[in-house]
């Protein structure tokens, strides 16, 4: 990989674009404004792009050129290429695609009827219900890797415009964990525990005070954290670093923090 000069060099700013403007790649990645019932006016906001991440690819004030300048500076700093981290993730997520199958073929998992059609063809499911599977695998060290057993309604497109998209795929963490940690790896598949603070309030409250708490204690703990312990693996994911070299930013819940991933496939 050779660095470039600087982050605002023209030829860093070319790689970073292209061909969608600076500007507007911003927009697209920025977290949405509005509800559901008002997503005409987030189209608005983020350029006219339908096909937006409703929590976010950055955060809101993030600077897309920033954060990527300072990714490729830490490979550089490991000596390791980001073809590399995108060829050790999509070996994880193929290795580990049958046992999805399984999982949502198991007694014990989510009825196959209830998933998108795009899903079942996507993962070549049967009708037939088998047993209970694990869905979880060691890697190294303390780090392992949680199979994803919650699916969105829709695939995420890549927003340069790329024909790449992808589901949740996973979790790669490194334990033991705590039950709140337990609880904030479920969220991190589902946007972030942020984005469904307000409905835990509502749902759980005078019914289970203790998760109610566990969004203040999880909320605290990861504003006092110096370094992550879990990153959310999509099908998305290794398009976005071997092509765009972007891991997504730090206010993004689906950042999947380079350093971290480099020590978990154990690159380096």
């Amino acid at each position: 990989m050779t660095l470039f000069a600087s982050v605002n060099s023209p030829d860093f700013i070319e790689f970073v674009e292209k061909g969608v403007a600076i500007e507007e790649l911003e927009k697209r990645l920025r977290p949405a404004k509005y509800d559901n019932k008002q997503h005409e006016k987030d189209v608005r906001e983020h350029a006219g792009y339908a096909n937006f991440s409703r929590e976010g690819f950055i955060g809101n004030d993030e600077k897309l050129l920033d954060t990527i300048y300072k990714d490729c500076k830490t490979l550089e700093s490991y000596g390791v290429k980001h073809h590399e981290i995108a060829a050790a993730l999509n070996r994880l997520i193929s290795i580990n695609s049958e046992e999805v199958k399984k999982i949502f073929e198991s007694r014990n998992s989510l009825s196959y009827k209830l998933l998108p059609k795009f899903v079942r063809k996507r993962l070549g499911m049967r009708d037939e219900i088998g047993d209970s599977h694990s869905c979880e695998s060691i890697l190294n060290d303390g780090y392992n890797y949680k199979l994803s057993s919650l699916f969105t309604f829709g695939e995420q497109n890549c927003p340069w415009g790329c024909n790449s998209y992808g589901q949740n795929a996973g979790v790669i963490y490194h334990g033991p964990l705590t039950k709140d940690q337990k609880t904030e790896i479920m969220f991190a598949q589902m946007g972030g525990i942020d984005a469904h603070e307000d409905s835990i309030n509502e749902a759980f409250a005078g019914v289970d005070d203790d998760f109610v708490l566990s969004v203040k204690r999880i909320k605290k703990a990861r504003n006092a954290r110096q370094e992550p312990y879990y990153a959310p693996i999509t099908h998305l994911l290794p398009h976005l670093i071997e092509v765009h070299y972007f891991f997504e930013g730090t206010g993004s819940p689906y950042r999947a923090d380079p350093t971290f991933l480099i020590k978990s496939l154990k690159l380096r």
